[in-house]
C-alpha cells in the first residue's frame, strides 16, 4: 500500500488537468475586413466600420511607426510597464492581438507582420478575434459582409506566454 501511495505522489505532476496551459501557442481566427500599406486608409475603415456595425473602436494606443521598427508600437511608458527595465527609451514594442487574453468583438487595426502565415507590411483592421473554432466569429462574420461584403476569417499561431 505504501508503494501504491508512493506512485500516486511521484505522478501528480505529470497529471494533466483540463485547463489551457497559458504558456503555449494557440491557434486563433481573425475576422479581417480591410488591408492596407496605408495606416490613414485602415484608421478611416476602422472608424466607418465602428460606427456603421455599432461595434467599439479599441486602437489600444497603437500608433504606427516605420516598418523598420515594426509598423506599430504601444506608447514608451506602455513599452517600460511590460519589459520592465529592459526597454530603453528610443524602443518600440508591439503585441499583436490575440496574444494577451484580449479577443473578443472590438476593432482594432494591427500589423500583419507580427502573425505567422500572414502576409508581411500592411496595416489590418480587425473586427473580431477567437480562439479557432468558436462559432462567435462565424455568426458575426455573416453580419459584417453585410456592410463590408470582402470580410473573412484568416488564422494564426498566438503565442500566449513569453512575450
Amino acid at each position: 500500500m505504501q508503494k501504491l501511495l508512493l506512485l500516486f505522489i511521484l505522478t501528480i505532476p505529470f497529471i494533466g488537468f483540463s485547463q489551457d496551459n497559458p504558456c503555449c501557442p494557440v491557434n486563433k481566427e481573425f475576422l479581417i475586413i480591410h488591408s492596407s500599406k496605408d495606416y490613414k486608409s485602415a484608421l478611416i475603415t476602422a472608424k466607418k466600420a465602428a460606427k456603421s456595425l455599432n461595434i467599439k473602436l479599441d486602437l489600444r494606443e497603437l500608433s504606427p511607426v516605420p516598418d523598420s521598427l515594426g509598423g506599430l508600437s504601444f506608447p514608451f511608458y506602455s513599452c517600460k510597464s511590460m519589459f520592465e527595465d529592459l526597454v530603453p527609451p528610443d524602443t518600440t514594442c508591439y503585441l499583436a492581438r490575440g496574444t494577451l487574453q484580449d479577443d473578443g468583438e472590438y476593432i482594432s487595426i494591427e500589423y500583419s507582420s507580427a502573425y505567422t502565415g500572414f502576409t508581411k507590411g500592411y496595416y489590418i483592421v480587425i473586427v473580431s478575434s477567437e480562439k479557432k473554432g468558436n462559432k462567435n466569429i462565424q455568426s458575426l462574420l455573416t453580419r459584417v459582409r453585410s456592410k463590408f461584403n470582402s470580410a473573412y476569417i484568416k488564422s494564426s499561431i498566438v503565442s500566449m506566454c513569453c512575450f
